[in-house]
């Protein structure tokens, strides 16, 4: 006689769980590694130009979508049928504790190097991080749930306009 394959929901829940936590975990410390490599790395390379940091934060940035996207689509992959506000969650835990884990380790680096200085850390940037982390994630989701190749554009773009105006609208 087979054996029946029946999904229990507790033990499901617990796996989805278990994949986001750590998917968001491994992806957090590998950007903030490397965030840490771009900020004692990207300076020596580009310059101490305003045009030098403004092409540091723009590969700083890059990677941060890299990583989160990258977070988003293995926790995808792994686990299929995977609430979306869970893919949204782990988008954003990984973009809060990515920064965290950048500043960690350059602390732990500032105590073998007197060159490396570090300024107090803003955790008002952490809001920043998270809504980056919060697009990311969403444009992800979009990419990876909408079949429907115009629909998922139309949603991308209605998402962007209403972050930019959001930012112009508060900015002003």
């Amino acid at each position: 006689m087979a054996k029946r394959n029946i999904k229990n929901p507790e033990t499901e829940a617990h796996i989805d769980n278990d994949v986001m936590l750590r998917a968001s975990a491994i992806g957090a410390v590998l950007l903030g590694i490397v965030l840490a490599l771009s900020f004692l790395l990207l300076p020596g390379v580009l310059g101490a130009s305003k045009f030098g940091r403004a092409v540091q934060i723009g590969l700083e940035l890059l990677i941060i979508w890299l990583v989160l996207t990258s977070t988003i689509r293995s926790i995808h992959h792994i686990r299929a049928e995977i609430a979306t506000w869970k893919l949204l969650l782990a988008g954003g835990l990984t973009a809060v504790v990515g920064p965290l884990v950048r500043e960690l380790a350059l602390l732990i680096a500032s105590q073998f190097s007197e060159n490396i200085t570090l300024e107090k850390y803003n955790f008002k940037g952490l809001w920043f991080f998270a809504g980056l982390g919060l697009l990311a994630a969403s444009i992800a989701t979009i990419r990876l749930r909408i079949k429907n190749r115009a629909l998922g554009n139309m949603l991308e773009l209605a998402l962007i306009a209403l972050v930019a105006f959001l930012f112009f609208y508060y900015m002003k």
